[in-house]
């Protein structure tokens, strides 16, 4: 429903700052309203830094003037009840990012006929998106494990909503954790280069008993190196429960814009095509 889908989109981290800060408000304004008129037999200080600790106590039920029969003032009678719910808001976020964080742990461990992601920065969390989507972009896509020693891929993998593992892919409990055992695609784009063979290698090791062989594919920078590892196909003899190939991300980039622009000309005429740039 619109409601379901407007509260998954809120933070709730927001709403306890928000309530915090509306408690606190309220509940100064009413106890300074409130302590000039009590007996002076009650003992309680009136000064700010005894109404601040008082204010402050809201929070645990523990603040001595509000816990009277009253009457009080309509401001501290709301912070009496606004400031626990605030307290007890946040122990809820924070129990929320506990238990999120080993549903996402348990989701990827036990994930199967998924693909998985391993690198850093654009190019790893681009592809993870795009797997994620599907191939036209509007349909279900696949279930995407995104493995990173980042930080900061790892949380904008989270805010599209991607199962996440922390962790170095050159390690078997990463790879593991990451549910290579069950997964149907590995990619590995890390920066290390040759370092994504030894990767797809390794989770070919992991998956040698499997009947159906695990799709690895290695992005490999240098395109000549792409090519020749492609014509030998290195390691595959030896793995197995691996079907290996390499990718580079120029071959993959002039293909798609030949594909979303063709070059048309007349017959018989030569076509004239200016490339420009220093990269492979």
């Amino acid at each position: 429903s619109r409601w379901a889908a407007f509260l998954g989109t809120v933070d709730l981290r927001l709403v306890v700052a928000v309530v915090a800060v509306a408690s606190f408000i309220l509940g100064l304004l009413g106890l300074r309203a409130f302590l000039p008129h009590q007996p002076s037999s009650a003992g309680y200080g009136q000064g700010w830094d005894d109404t601040v600790f008082y204010d402050l106590q809201l929070y645990t039920f523990a603040a001595a003037p509000a816990n009277g029969a009253g009457p009080f003032p309509v401001t501290l009678e709301i912070a009496r009840f606004l400031a626990p719910l605030g307290a007890l808001l946040a122990a809820l976020a924070a129990l929320r990012l506990v238990l999120a964080e080993q549903v996402r742990r348990y989701l990827a461990a036990h994930a199967s006929d998924h693909a998985i992601v391993v690198g850093e920065g654009a190019v790893a969390l681009t592809l993870a998106r795009n797997l994620g989507k599907g191939t036209d972009g509007a349909g279900e896509g696949k279930k995407v494990v995104l493995v990173s020693t980042s930080d900061d891929t790892i949380t904008l993998a989270r805010r599209h909503d991607i199962l996440t593992v922390r962790g170095d892919s050159s390690d078997q409990a990463t790879l593991g954790a990451a549910g290579v055992a069950r997964a149907a695609e590995l990619y590995a784009c890390t920066s290390r280069g040759l370092g994504n063979t030894d990767i797809a290698l390794l989770a070919g090791q992991l998956t040698a008993s499997r009947a159906q062989p695990l799709s690895a594919y290695a992005l490999i920078p240098d395109a000549e190196l792409g090519v020749g590892l492609r014509a030998r196909r290195i390691g595959v003899s030896g793995a197995p429960g691996l079907r290996l190939d390499f990718f580079g991300l120029e071959d993959g980039a002039a293909r798609k814009l030949l594909a979303c622009y063709p070059l048309a000309w007349d017959a018989g005429d030569a076509p004239h095509v200016v490339i420009v740039g220093f990269s492979a």
